[in-house]
């Protein structure tokens, strides 16, 4: 008579599962990280998990430190300008505070 296949306790299937989300855990992560302005139903294709909801994926990625944000648009800053804001941070770097109580603040 040939052995009977052992089947595994609940224990061990809870084991294996885990195991599996904590993988499923890390490509979602590592997707992420590639491109942070894709939304989480971007993230799930490219990542090659099996099929989870965008809340999921989102508490998941909350949960290794990835929060969902809106980028900030930032204006646009020349060269020229760029180099003129260089050029007075250097000149104006060995002020006191004393020197900047005389300057006259304004707000544009």
């Amino acid at each position: 008579m040939a052995p009977r296949k052992r089947t595994a306790s609940p224990v061990e299937r809870l084991i294996v599962r885990l195991r599996d989300e904590e993988r499923t855990d890390r490509k979602l992560f590592v997707e992420s990280k590639k491109n942070p302005k894709r939304a989480a139903s971007e993230v799930l294709p490219t990542a090659g998990v099996p099929e989870i909801s965008d809340s999921t994926i989102q508490r998941r990625l909350r949960d290794k430190g990835l929060y969902g944000r809106v980028a900030v648009h930032k204006p646009y800053v020349s060269k020229t300008n760029m180099e003129k804001r260089i050029k007075f941070t250097r000149e104006h770097l060995q002020w006191t505070t004393e020197d900047w109580k005389e300057v006259l603040w304004t707000e544009d």
